[in-house]
């Protein structure tokens, strides 16, 4: 196996860079959405998740990421990161030290090395598979106790079904270890509680996993991926392969529903507000550039296929329907009410209309740096605009764009060429 060494460096160097970050604006700290009734999500674990992803990124580039503050970004890879940005949350909010970040390295589909940092007491757990654990620096191992009677025992945090009431066997096993275990005691970390476990601080930890929860639903997908790969695919996987798909699948549904929740809030926003603004887009897109402007109101369809770079602008009543990736380009200008359309339907109305619903088809977009695109110009699926391009106001693009033309018109056509 190739040395794992420099990975782990640079995945602590990432948990560094962002626990400093975290430690410094505790205080700061606000919700910006819920996950769900007892779930916030917070500006801090967006801006740690950037962090952490623009530190790995500088170092492994090729590897993909998987996160729970971000849609799935291992585009089909085996070899990825996978990230807890801010695991405890709500300690966090509630200003206690009890918080960590977790990163993971898969290598063909294997876990092979890990680290879990704890920003308020400067603790940094690392691990390489065949290698042992240490903590900064120092080999560490578990604790002795052999008996429950001799043995301090963190308890997950309680888990709730779908009507957000904690299950009775919960309470049971709690008070089983209650009564016969020396000390137990809940954290609200779990990463903090297997890093205390590996070093011998604590003496056991036992954690019902809560299969309602988003992220949990995340990680059995994650699990099941290959699994399901093999039997069929799913309605995203078509989608995401530009295959024909059903629109209407449930999957799908939900993460509209979710794109849908977080551009509401974003519509909700005022021009005072471009901080909270910038949060909530890189909730919603797979990559945002510095420096990005979108005037509300703006809606997509699902956010995690929109990729912008530095200097975007979009003006007022704009639109991206990314059913695939639609990657925008530096400094690129989009005036009131464009549409990208990175998806179609059949022509033949039997394939169109089914039993089940509609079925679809996508094909990416693609805009290069410092293109301008007139208001009310309508991009359609599968189409690559160059470098330079200027798009006249109204145009229907249904074909490619060279750099460096003044391209207009229904369907658009290149005018004349730029110097």
């Amino acid at each position: 196996m190739e040395d794992l060494t420099p990975a782990v460096a640079l995945a602590e160097q990432a948990a560094r860079t962002a626990g400093d970050y975290l430690i410094a604006h505790q205080d700061q700290t606000r919700i910006i959405a819920q996950k769900a009734p007892d779930d916030p999500l917070l500006d801090a674990d967006l801006e740690a998740q950037r962090l952490i992803l623009q530190t790995l990124r500088s170092g492994l580039p090729q590897l993909g990421f998987l996160s729970e503050e971000a849609e799935d970004q291992r585009h089909r890879a085996r070899d990825y990161w996978v990230v807890d940005p801010v695991d405890g949350s709500q300690n966090y909010l509630h200003k206690s030290t009890q918080f960590a970040i977790a990163i993971a390295l898969i290598l063909d589909q294997h876990v092979q090395a890990g680290i879990i940092y704890l920003p308020a007491r400067e603790w940094l757990f690392s691990a390489i598979r065949g290698r042992g654990a240490i903590c900064n620096g120092q080999p560490i191992r578990v604790s002795s106790a052999a008996t429950l009677e001799q043995a301090m025992i963190h308890f997950g945090e309680f888990g709730r079904d779908n009507r957000g009431q904690v299950p009775n066997q919960q309470f049971q096993a709690f008070a089983t270890l209650a009564n016969q275990a020396q000390r137990i005691r809940i954290s609200g970390s779990s990463s903090c509680d297997l890093a205390l476990l590996a070093s011998g601080a604590i003496d056991g930890f036992v954690m019902h996993r809560n299969p309602f929860s988003s992220y949990s639903r995340l990680k059995k997908h994650s699990s099941l991926e290959k699994e399901q790969s093999m039997v069929s695919r799913t309605e995203r996987q078509k989608m995401l392969a530009g295959e024909m798909y059903l629109a209407l699948d449930p999957e799908l549904t939900a993460e509209r529903q979710h794109a849908r929740h977080l551009t509401q809030l974003y519509n909700q926003t005022t021009e005072e507000e471009g901080e909270k603004r910038m949060q909530l887009l890189k909730a919603l897109f797979g990559a945002v550039g510095v420096d990005t402007v979108i005037e509300p109101p703006f809606h997509c369809d699902y956010g995690y296929n929109i990729f912008v770079g530095d200097g975007f602008f979009m003006n007022f009543g704009g639109i991206i329907l990314d059913c695939a990736e639609v990657r925008i380009g530096a400094n690129v200008l989009c005036g009131p009410n464009v549409q990208l359309c990175a998806v179609s339907h059949p022509i033949d109305p039997e394939l169109r209309i089914t039993v089940d619903g509609s079925m679809a088809l996508a094909a990416p977009i693609t805009i290069g740096d410092r293109v301008w695109i007139g208001g009310g110009a309508i991009i359609s699926a599968g189409v690559t605009i160059g470098d330079n391009a200027i798009i006249g106001i109204g145009s229907m693009v249904i074909q490619d764009i060279p750099s460096n033309v003044i391209a207009a018109g229904n369907p658009c056509k290149v005018i004349r060429m730029l110097p």
